[in-house]
């Protein structure tokens, strides 16, 4: 196992992340399913990137994981989620490529969360995620 270095039960990622930053570029492979409140994680790490930095996200699309009977995340219930409470390890929203490539600035815009998609592959043959570049305006 990997030694975690963020834990949001300890604080905001802002808070925790506030003398290491400003930061090029951050990672996060599995995790923007697992949020309750994906645009405002997203809005976090945007405070935390240099202008033009990026975010890297390994998504996994329903079409090839155990969600793929579920319906795919509206932009109304991820822009309408609430912050706090219990959180169970589970998957909060559910994607494929092209519904994130919908979705996803819309939400961002709506929010005025200050990055755009960069770049947006399909998923590689025998895998299950697609990945995601989106950059700090």
């Amino acid at each position: 196992m990997v030694a975690i270095d963020v834990d949001l039960q300890r604080g905001s990622l802002v808070e925790q992340c506030r003398d290491l930053a400003p930061f090029d570029y951050a990672v996060a492979s599995h995790v923007f399913e697992h949020l309750p409140n994906p645009v405002g994680w997203l809005r976090d790490v945007a405070a935390l990137l240099v202008p033009r930095g990026v975010i890297a996200l390994a998504v996994p699309d329903r079409r090839f994981t155990f969600d793929f009977f579920r319906r795919e995340t509206t932009a109304a219930r991820i822009l309408g989620r609430a912050v706090g409470g219990k959180h169970v390890d589970c998957h909060c929203s559910v994607w494929t490529r092209g519904h994130f490539a919908r979705v996803i600035p819309d939400a961002l815009r709506l929010r005025e969360v200050p990055l755009r998609i960069r770049r947006l592959d399909e998923p590689l043959p025998g895998t299950n995620e697609f990945l995601v570049h989106l950059e700090r305006l």
